[in-house]
């Protein structure tokens, strides 16, 4: 640490801090969740099975059904990708059976690729 503090100088070390403070940590801009919510980014598909399903399908594959009833209209969008917040659901049941029935709480911006 002292060779490098000796080749920068001491305005290479304070310019390395400055960057350093400049950088916000990862997901500092989103809200923070309740302990039943979950963030995930995917893709909302209208599947064939029944009559108006709707399957959220994660990033890491993990299938969610949308109530259409529940969720907002602008999420109900074959093909579309979003990141949402979810609420897993216990208490109901779908003939749809598509995967874990949630419940969408909110719309986030895709996070940065």
């Amino acid at each position: 640490m002292a060779r490098l503090h000796r080749r920068l100088g001491a305005g290479g070390t304070l310019l390395g801090l400055v960057v350093l403070a400049a950088c916000p940590p990862k997901g500092a801009n989103m809200p923070a969740l309740a302990t039943d919510e979950f963030r995930a980014t995917g893709t909302v598909t209208k599947t064939p099975v029944g009559a108006n399903c709707w399957r959220f399908e994660a990033a890491d594959g993990t299938g969610y059904e949308l109530r259409p009833d529940q969720a907002p209209a602008e999420v109900l969008s074959d093909g579309k990708r979003f990141t949402l917040v979810l609420r897993k659901r216990t208490d109901v049941m779908s003939t749809c059976m598509v995967g874990q029935i949630v419940d969408v709480i909110r719309i986030e911006p895709d996070p940065p690729q």
